[in-house]
């Protein structure tokens, strides 16, 4: 698991660190043959005692307070889906005021942008009813679909070095859609109102292809500048 720099041109590790799975620890099952069999593949290995499983999401967080402690702290993060799909990975970084853009599923669930939540009328007997949403929550595939493919808008992220006769500034160049929405996860801190807080939902729509491809969720600032 690592940590890098990168900018438009280059990037540069600043931090790493050994991710050992479940089967790659021996306390982590109640088989004494199984573990005995685990410490030796460890020692062969040359694996010390002092290294666990941890989840890598928990180890990418670890490792960023470690740089903020260096006195490196990222303007914005990006990870692909296997951290990007974890709540409690992407409510740290909020935590840690760290902005992000990390891939998802399109299945993550979500409200629209405007959606808020409604309290039902209170019958006077037992508890008060609580704010809350009164449908059920989208998926992401969902949300960009209903916004079609009007939305769409080409953005080139980058050139790159494999140029052809019909791209000879090797551009990197494809569909996006931006929709603001918000997470539906019951993790997710609500306000007051029950509201539950607004980011960015980017999709990539390639033409020529009947829906999304990639999906991400990112807090950037909501006017943030596009190269087109």
């Amino acid at each position: 698991v690592s940590v890098h720099a990168v900018t438009d041109t280059c990037s540069a590790p600043l931090n790493w660190r050994l991710f050992l799975p479940e089967s790659w620890d021996d306390q982590k099952t109640d088989d004494p043959g199984q573990a005995a069999q685990i410490a030796a593949r460890r020692r062969r290995c040359g694996i010390g005692e002092d290294q666990r499983h941890i989840p890598k999401w928990q180890q990418a967080l670890e490792m960023l307070d470690e740089l903020a402690e260096w006195g490196h702290t990222p303007p914005l993060l990006c990870a692909d889906a296997g951290y990007g799909d974890n709540t409690t990975f992407r409510l740290e970084l909020d935590h840690r005021g760290i902005g992000y853009v990390v891939a998802v599923k399109g299945s993550t669930s979500a409200y629209p942008g405007d959606a808020m939540p409604v309290t039902a009328p209170y019958s006077g007997r037992g508890r008060p009813p609580r704010p809350g949403y009164p449908d059920q929550a989208s998926t992401a595939a969902e949300l960009v679909q209903a916004a079609g493919r009007g939305r769409l808008r080409q953005v080139t992220w980058r050139h790159g070095s494999k140029k052809t006769p019909g791209n000879p500034t090797a551009r990197m160049r494809s569909r996006f859609i931006a929709l603001r929405v918000r997470p539906a996860n019951r993790d997710i801190p609500r306000a007051e109102d029950g509201s539950l807080p607004q980011c960015w939902l980017l999709a990539e729509w390639p033409v020529g292809e009947s829906e999304p491809t990639d999906y991400w969720l990112s807090t950037l600032p909501e006017r943030t500048p596009v190269k087109t």
